[in-house]
């Protein structure tokens, strides 16, 4: 169970889907899809059991707005075809400008809905009278001028159901006339059941909508916006006593019919309202005016008649109000006025002060002609003995004649034919307006008058006066009574007999014909008439054109035809005849400015042919009046060298073109269907003011300005420089910034990293060479510069350390010259084994001492350094020394 009841609780509904699901390209998959054919929309919910059916939807279309359209006619047709089923429609959000109502809402038979403000004074101005009418509810009248909507209900800040797609709550506050609408329609399926429980009817439409109407409060709104008033359901079915409510329902009417009630009423200080509603005839789609069938509502009170809306020949809906009526008896009539589809059934609620007696009198008795006449009839009868009886209602031939007091029981119906039956009938009616239903019927014919008096002759054919572009034409001539004998003479050659009618063949030129008719008691009657025949009409006037032309005056002028028999030329001015001429100008005087004019004319002979065709020309007056402004000039686009302006064009008919001006130098003319301008070769950052001022056909000027400005874009200009683009990893780089108008910045370095800041540091650990981008941005625009290989990262060469020697052996002292096979070095440290060391690049070192020793060397750069030892590279031998011995062989000498 949901938390309200809402207005019509335990109503039976019938749901329809109107979203489209398909394939159809000419369809919106998933969107609202509404069959042309409406009569197939509501027969599928009338065959459920509907009889009421909501609607709260309409045309978008604003060349339509306020229009009788197909659709309006379906809706018509529908409920013509099924008058037990009430069409609810919303009348539409289009706001508070007249003629805004939205189709079908425009359809007579329909019930009309409008919203007025809900009572939720904590919700807004929107909520917080509800005798005013919502700010968005479409006003009336339609097209043709009938009173819609025909009521109104809440519509603003109503609490209602909410899709679970859209709201994730069951309840949401809406407003619009799609609130009103549904709001209403339970009403009406209130309504319904009251009528079918409490009265065992089955209720019209038409006797729905009328009680609705019937019991709606005035809000002191016009017609256009309120109806008849908001909907008041217990002042509809449970006015508050003394006053209470009547009706009838499903009468019917013929051409020239009529209908009437009497009722007496027994309070002055209690409104009165009479409400007649029919459901009419469809009408053609846009036609002029849609009513077919129009009854008329007419009231006879003691103070006089009323007239439903005043009179109208408009609304299928007709109301009469009296605020403070007079006591006593009031005869309520509905009139078939004009029915030419008929019968036209109708619905009729009453509410006043009514007297309480709900039984008829009895009939008069003893009804009879007491006197007869030749040309009047006397009834006399006795009147009923009920205490109540009031008046007697008095009949001629079914057509009423007129009421009689209780104290009156004869009448003299006077001006009648003679030798003729009347039926003469009754009813009587009490002081509470029952009206005994049984017809007292009585029958009588007046004298017969011996005939003296000649038959009246018509001749239907000719025409006088008439000429005629046949030599051949009919005869034709009628009396007021039966004739005997008929015969004819043409310009006096001699009578001859016919029948009435026949067909005559003349030569051209004029002529006359006598007809005498003789009746059945021997009198002449006769009738002639003067006509011509002339088959030829005179040609057009040819060269029609403008010779002069003023603010309240234009002169035509043209050629006469050249025949020998022409006469004149008509004059005719918007369709409506002015004067005729024998000359060949016409001077139109008296015309309002800037008014366009049409001159048609017809030649005429000297016989009164006419020429049939139509010579036309049109022509309209200077203006002396300039257009109105321009509206809502706007900037709709703008970059850095352009700028685009709309506008609406003024509405008035003359408006020619609009004058364009940028910083107060006129730029161009643009026609009346151009509604923008487009000003290129603008500088940037730049403010411009745009001024226009309108011209109509005329060269009339308004010179009012309307004016507005706006500033081109500067959109940023991305630059950057470093501190250093080339280096060594890892190779820390400082950017800088150089961009124009920038607001925010997105640097990439090309390494994988990004950043954010207008001047960032960032370090390249690794070689190689990088692209950098910078994107600025600002509220106008973006910009992106992109260096390629803007960064080198040089690589780290650290040295390579290896040597030779020229000998790496031999005898002390032992010199040794080494030799540097490193890399890339740039210093070098020698360490020879014996604690002797050096820095040179290629040192010759000189070994005393025998022995094995180790070598090494270290070699830098700036990138690093490189160790390398050779052990027992060098060898030193120790030398040989000689060892001294001898013998000696005596050569002389003596042995001690």
């Amino acid at each position: 169970a949901g938390l309200y009841s809402g207005m019509a609780p335990e109503a039976r509904l019938v749901f329809q889907a109107l979203q489209y699901d398909g394939t159809n390209p000419k369809l919106t998959s998933g969107r609202l899809h509404i069959p042309t054919n409406l009569y197939s929309l509501f027969q599928q919910a009338y065959d459920a059991g509907a009889k009421v059916h909501s609607n709260s939807w309409g045309s978008n279309n604003s060349n339509q707005y306020g229009n009788y359209t197909d659709s309006s006619q379906y809706v018509d047709s529908f409920m013509w075809d099924n008058p037990d089923l009430l069409i609810v429609f919303a009348a539409g959000n289009e706001g508070g400008i007249t003629n805004k109502l939205t189709p079908p809402g425009t359809a007579k038979n329909a019930l009309t809905v409008g919203a007025s403000e809900n009572y939720r004074p904590d919700k807004g101005t929107s909520s917080d009278n509800i005798d005013d009418i919502a700010s968005f509810s479409s006003r009336g009248p339609t097209d043709d001028n009938r009173i819609k909507p025909d009521v109104v209900a809440p519509g603003t800040v109503i609490s209602s159901t909410a899709s679970s797609l859209v709201y994730s709550t069951d309840y949401t506050y809406m407003s619009g006339t799609s609130m009103a609408t549904p709001l209403t329609a339970g009403t009406a399926a209130l309504v319904r059941q009251y009528y079918v429980d409490n009265e065992s009817i089955s209720p019209t439409a038409a006797l729905l909508k009328a009680t609705l109407i019937n019991g709606a409060a005035d809000m002191g709104k016009s017609s256009i916006a309120q109806g008849w008033g908001r909907v008041d359901l217990e002042s509809s079915l449970f006015p508050s006593s003394p006053r209470a409510m009547q009706y009838h329902d499903n009468i019917s009417l013929g051409l020239t019919d009529s209908w009437s009630v009497s009722y007496h009423l027994n309070n002055s200080s209690v409104p009165f309202k009479a409400t007649l509603v029919w459901t009419d005839q469809p009408a053609t789609a846009f036609v002029g005016k849609t009513l077919v069938n129009n009854l008329d509502l007419n009231i006879t009170g003691p103070d006089g008649n009323y007239l439903g809306n005043g009179g109208d020949d408009t609304n299928n809906v007709e109301h009469v109000e009296l605020l403070s009526p007079s006591t006593g008896w009031y005869t309520v009539t509905v009139n078939g006025t004009n029915v030419p589809q008929g019968p036209q059934p109708f619905a009729i609620v009453l509410s006043g002060s009514f007297s309480s007696d709900e039984i008829a009198p009895a009939s008069v008795t003893e009804l009879t002609a007491s006197d007869i006449g030749k040309t009047w009839i006397k009834w006399t009868w006795n009147n009923p003995n009920d205490t109540d009886f009031n008046h007697t209602m008095l009949y001629l031939d079914n057509v009423f004649k007129t009421n009689v007091s209780n104290d009156t029981s004869f009448y003299n119906l006077t001006g009648l034919l003679d030798n003729t039956t009347y039926e003469f009938s009754t009813k009587t009616v009490d002081i509470s307006g029952n009206i005994n239903l049984s017809w007292t019927n009585d029958t009588a014919t007046t004298l017969v008058t011996l005939d003296t008096i000649a038959p009246i002759v018509t001749i239907d054919v000719p025409e006088e006066n008439h000429n005629y572009t046949s030599s051949t034409l009919w005869l034709n001539a009628t009396a007021n009574e039966d004739i005997a004998k008929w015969w004819y003479n043409i310009n006096n050659t001699g009578d001859t007999t016919f029948s009435g009618n026949r067909s005559l063949t003349l030569p051209e030129g004029i002529h006359d014909i006598t007809v005498i008719a003789q009746d059945i008691a021997g009198n002449n009657g006769s009738s002639m008439v003067n006509f011509s025949i002339d088959t030829i009409a005179p040609a057009s006037v040819t060269g029609l054109s403008v010779s002069g032309k003023g603010s309240t005056w234009i002169n035509w002028t043209w050629t006469n035809p050249s025949d020998g028999d022409f006469n004149y030329t008509m004059i005719y001015l918007d369709g409506v005849f002015k004067t005729n001429m024998t000359g060949a100008s016409y001077n139109a005087t008296g015309l309002v400015d800037n008014t366009e004019y049409n001159i048609s004319t017809h030649t005429v002979d000297t016989v009164g042919i006419i020429n049939s065709t139509w010579i036309n020309d049109s022509a309209s007056t200077l203006n002396t009046l300039p257009p109105a402004s321009v509206t809502d000039l706007t900037t709709s686009g703008r970059e850095i060298t352009w700028i685009n302006w709309t506008w609406n064009n003024p509405i008035d008919q003359d408006f020619n073109h609009t004058m364009l001006y940028l910083n107060n130098v006129f730029q161009t003319n643009v026609s009346n269907d151009t509604s923008f301008y487009n000003a290129t070769g603008l500088a940037a950052n730049t403010k411009y003011d745009f001024s226009t001022k309108t011209v109509d056909i005329s060269g009339n000027i308004n010179a009012s300005w309307t004016n507005a400005s706006a500033t081109t874009k500067n959109p940023p200009t991305a630059n950057f420089t470093s501190n250093v683009t080339l280096g060594k990893q890892p190779l820390s780089v400082q950017f800088i910034d150089s961009s124009t108008a920038a607001e925010s910045w997105v640097w990439v370095f090309g390494d994988g990293n990004d950043a954010n800041a207008q001047h960032p540091v960032h370090t390249y650990a690794e070689p190689g060479k990088y692209h950098v981008s910078l994107t600025a941005n600002n509220s106008d625009g973006i910009d992106t510069v992109t260096k390629n290989n803007y960064i080198v990262v040089v690589a780290l060469v650290p040295p390579f350390a290896d040597f030779a020697s020229n000998v790496t052996a031999g005898t002390e002292p032992l010199s040794v010259r080494f030799e540097d096979n490193s890399s890339n070095a740039l210093t070098w440290e020698w360490d020879f084994g014996d604690v002797n060391t050096s820095n040179e690049i290629e040192p010759v070192h000189t070994y005393t001492t025998p022995g094995s020793y180790n070598v090494s060397l270290k070699v830098s750069n700036d990138d690093g350094s490189d160790y390398i030892l050779k052990e027992n590279f060098i060898t030193v031998i120790a030398l040989s020394k000689p060892i001294a011995s001898f013998t000696a062989a005596p050569i002389t000498g003596s042995y001690p």
